[in-house]
């Protein structure tokens, strides 16, 4: 695949293949297994895997980002996978602070260059009326 795809912060990132992996949804005893082919990109990312609409299509599955939680049916029967809220909150704050001191690292100055001073945003307040 050589069409560039962009991350999240609106970077453009080139794949380095395609990888053909199974992909099995369980919650005991209730289990699907699908298989799909994944876009594989070198970046620095808080996600391992991220399923595409195709993928999540195949599976049939009913999403909730707010519970962090996926629902599929398995023979009639209602299985679910759950997220773990504070390992993703952990994920994504080391990502970000990952990002931000490469974006620290990589920024240079010209030495010679003029920096310009931009005045401060104006502040507008409006009158409040007590109810």
């Amino acid at each position: 695949m050589k069409t560039p795809l962009y991350s999240f912060i609106g970077n453009e990132v080139l794949s380095i293949g395609q990888a053909r992996l199974a992909i099995l949804l369980e919650e005991k005893p209730l289990k699907r297994t699908k298989t799909t082919n994944f876009i594989v990109v070198d970046v620095l990312s808080a996600y391992n895997v991220i399923l595409g609409r195709l993928t999540l299509n195949k599976f049939q599955v009913v999403v909730s980002t707010f519970c962090q939680k996926i629902k599929f049916l398995v023979d009639n029967e209602v299985a679910e996978v759950k997220g773990d809220q504070l390992t993703t909150r952990q994920c994504y704050v080391e990502m970000v602070k990952s990002e931000a001191r490469a974006t620290r690292k990589n920024q240079h100055l010209d030495v010679n260059a003029i920096m310009k001073e931009s005045p401060p945003p104006a502040l507008f307040y409006e009158e409040k009326e007590e109810v």
